[in-house]
């Protein structure tokens, strides 16, 4: 992990991931980024005791796939796991949820001297997967990160790529935009950004979009299931999200019926004055022009704690 920490305080896209969960997840327990000081100041004790209050069986969700009858499964899993038993002074800690209608937006950069690139990263909170019509918005984030590609990668040559991803866990979830860019046109990229999430609040939006983006995202699910270990890890995503595994069997076997009202009222979830930016790069090469545009910027320095 020290090692991870490492490398990942030299490149930027990996920093800003690692920095993204402070922004997007505060004051929740998503929230937590490890830094070398943290980590040092980890002890057997503390390992031992996090483990023994959350890896027990009242909270466990156990997925078993491949060529098994349940009666099958029943079995293994009472062989592997029927002595596992809850531990007597296993508190259950309370859970923050995140009221992503209350996240303010912010804008953060950090500074890394010398670096080649800037990742440029648009966050925007969401609430829990249960709260949302998560078909609809997989459409929205798929057909806004297609328009991403295609203005900073195709028409521009600003990235290698730029793509969306959308994760949400049980009671918090978020939508990162994010690309690589050289550092002389971060603020170009920020702009597109920006602008492909305006664009997809006013466009009227094609049945033919939606199609195209359906079958994307029947690819992305085929392949993510073709194993017996990718099927376990979508399934389980789903029940440790809460929902209904009849909701998985309706996307495995393409029957989710999405029309464009839907699409466009969860894109609404994805306003770009709802969205953070963050910049992680070089940012004597864009952080005046910046800050012109957000003066209530917020600097990180990586050369000290201090920040401005």
């Amino acid at each position: 992990e020290l090692d991870a920490l490492t490398i990942a305080s030299r490149e930027p896209l990996q920093m800003a991931l690692r920095t993204m969960p402070g922004i997007v997840f505060s004051g929740t327990h998503y929230d937590g980024v490890p830094t070398s000081k943290s980590l040092a100041a980890i002890t057997r004790e503390d390992i031992v005791t996090g483990w023994r209050s959350a890896a027990r069986p009242d909270a466990a969700t156990l997925v078993i796939t491949g060529a098994l009858s349940p009666e099958q499964g029943t079995a293994l899993a009472d062989r592997v796991f029927g002595a596992w038993q809850k531990p007597k002074d296993a508190a259950s800690s309370p859970r923050k949820t995140l009221d992503a209608d209350r996240n303010r937006p912010r804008v953060v950069a950090i500074d890394l001297p010398g670096a080649a690139q800037t990742a440029v990263m648009a966050l925007i909170p969401l609430p829990g997967r249960r709260s949302l019509d998560y078909p609809a918005l997989e459409r929205a984030n798929l057909i806004v990160g297609k328009w991403l590609s295609d203005e900073i990668r195709v028409k521009r040559g600003l990235s290698y790529g730029a793509s969306t991803l959308l994760m949400l866990h049980r009671d918090a979830g978020a939508v990162l935009a994010a690309s690589r860019t050289k550092n002389s046109s971060a603020l170009e990229v920020a702009r597109l950004i920006d602008a492909q999430l305006a664009r997809l609040q006013r466009e009227s939006l094609k049945p033919s979009q939606i199609t195209e983006s359906e079958t994307l995202l029947g690819i992305m699910v085929g392949r993510q299931t073709d194993t017996s270990a990718g099927l376990a890890d979508y399934l389980l995503s789903y029940a440790t999200a809460g929902i209904p595994l009849s909701d998985a069997e309706a996307e495995l076997r393409g029957r989710h019926d999405v029309s464009t009202e839907r699409v466009h009222q969860a894109a609404e979830r994805l306003a770009p004055d709802r969205a953070s930016l963050l910049l992680v790069g070089d940012s004597k090469q864009w952080l005046e022009p910046l800050r012109k545009e957000h003066p209530d910027i917020k600097l990180i320095s990586t050369q000290s704690t201090s920040s401005q």
